[in-house]
This record gives C-alpha cells, sequence and structure tokens, in this order.
C-alpha cells in the first residue's frame, strides 16, 4: 500500500493529519502532501481532509471568512487570544480549505445523491408493494400528487412521470404515510426512530435550499456540513435492508 492510500486510510479511519503522522513517525506536512496526491488519485474528498482537523480550528476559521477577514494571521490572532493550541500545518490546511470553500461541492453532491437515493428506494419499495400499475396512487398521497402533476405542467420541458418532481419534503410525506411499510426496510439508524428521521429530513431539507441559492450559502454552517454528510452515510444504498 503507498503513502497517499495508507494515509487516506487511516483519515477514513477517524484520524487527523497531526495522528497519523504521530503514528506513521513523519512530519505532519508530509502527511499533508500525501493527503493532497489521495485527493488527486480520487481516494478521498477535499472535504474529507477538512473534517478530520480538530472542530475548534474549522469553526474558528469559518467565523474569521464570515467576518471578512482573509489572513491566516486574523485566524492565528483569535487562537492565542483564546488560548486555542494547534499545529501550525494543520491550521494551515484548515484555512486554506475554509478559504476555498472546499466543502461545498461536496456538500452538493451529498445532498443531490442522498435526495436521489431515497426517491429510488422509495419508488421501488411502493412498487414492490403495491404493483407496477397502482403504486403510484396507493402509495403516494393525493397532495403531492398534486404537487407534482402541477410542477410538471409547469416546467416547459415536462415530459417526465410526476414522481420525478417530489420535493425532499414529498419524500418525507410519503415515508410518514407509508411508515410500516418501510420501517423494516430502512437502514436500522433510520428506522430506529421515526419522530427524528422525519426531523431530520426537514433539517436536510433547509440546508438544501440554502445550497441551491448562492445569496445564502453563508448561512451554511460546519454543524450543517457534519448533518448532511452524517445522513449521506446513514442512508447509503448498502444500508438499506432490502435488494428491491
Amino acid at each position: 500500500m503507498g503513502r497517499p492510500r495508507e494515509t487516506a486510510t487511516m483519515l477514513q479511519e477517524g484520524l487527523s493529519p497531526a495522528q497519523i503522522a504521530e503514528r506513521l513517525g513523519i512530519s505532519t506536512g508530509s502527511v499533508r502532501q500525501y493527503l493532497w496526491v489521495a485527493v488527486g488519485e480520487g481516494l478521498i474528498r477535499r472535504s474529507d481532509i477538512l473534517f478530520s482537523l480538530p472542530k475548534i480550528l474549522r469553526q474558528s476559521a469559518e467565523l474569521c471568512v464570515s467576518k471578512g477577514n482573509f489572513s491566516i494571521y486574523d485566524l492565528e490572532g483569535v487562537l492565542d487570544q483564546n488560548e486555542i493550541p494547534y499545529q501550525r500545518v494543520e491550521l494551515e490546511m484548515v484555512w486554506n480549505l475554509t478559504v476555498a470553500r472546499a466543502g461545498l461541492g461536496d456538500l452538493y453532491e451529498y445532498l443531490i445523491s442522498t435526495e436521489k437515493l431515497l426517491h429510488e428506494q422509495i419508488h421501488k419499495v411502493l412498487a414492490a408493494k403495491y404493483g407496477d400499475t397502482d403504486w403510484w396512487r396507493q402509495g403516494v398521497p393525493e397532495k403531492v400528487r398534486l404537487d407534482c402533476v402541477t410542477a410538471r405542467e409547469k416546467d416547459t420541458d415536462g415530459d417526465g412521470e410526476p414522481f420525478a418532481y417530489t420535493t425532499l419534503i414529498h419524500l418525507r410525506e410519503i415515508l410518514e404515510r407509508q411508515w410500516p411499510q418501510f420501517q423494516n426496510l430502512l437502514p436500522k439508524e433510520a428506522a430506529a426512530d421515526k419522530k427524528a428521521f422525519l426531523r431530520d429530513l426537514e433539517r436536510l431539507n433547509g440546508i438544501r435550499n440554502r445550497v441551491m441559492h448562492p445569496t445564502r450559502l453563508h448561512k451554511i454552517s460546519d454543524d450543517d456540513f457534519e448533518f448532511a454528510r452524517e445522513m449521506h452515510r446513514k442512508l447509503r444504498a448498502e444500508a438499506w435492508r432490502t435488494s428491491v
């Protein structure tokens, strides 16, 4: 195993660059170089590196950027003033990734892929339960059906099926109404607490709406990104308990 793959694996196991350096007996600067190579090889995302770094550093960097401070020395001043310890290389990594808004592209991908997978799985489960011809009327609430048909009519290229026009909130409504059909098929982490899962979908929709409006990107917090990543992990295809 080459060093880029080795460091990427350790990062995915939850180690920070400094911890990886300590385990391998090399400098954090060397780990940084290996991780950039791993990103280039598609082994990890830049946001994976960002979220491996200490949360207090990420939050402090985000606060500086939100206030219009675009110098790493501003961040150092905040950390020193609050007596927050840091390692210089990790500080540089946090700062560069934050200023570059490295996570936004990944965040968009997390949201879109999570919504797409949820859409596909709901369709499959309902079709398996009610049949290929009846799943739409028997499995989807009337209000959702009407919203979808209206959205398609307003779309100048609206030649697809109405279900293609569902939103995350529509999918949430379907899951709430058809919960008995899904509770034994959803990933265990999602099915364990119905109310919490439905609340999570509402929050995910709110994050999605902000991401889709560039003027509201400043309202995306570190916690929002972490939440979207966790929902993406929780609802991944292999975690569903059926092959439908």
